[in-house]
């Protein structure tokens, strides 16, 4: 499972995986400045 790390979307991929034998979760944070700013609303600096 990949998802980004955002707390309510990692919550949400823990509820989704409720049940399962076994899972692998990735999770990632976009580099991109213009991600981090139009997503997080935050600066590099």
């Amino acid at each position: 499972m990949l998802t980004q790390a955002r707390p309510h979307l990692i919550d949400r991929t823990f509820e989704a995986l409720q049940g399962a034998k076994n899972a692998i979760v990735h999770v990632y944070n976009a580099t991109d400045p213009m991600f981090r700013r139009v997503v997080f609303n935050v600066d590099r600096s």
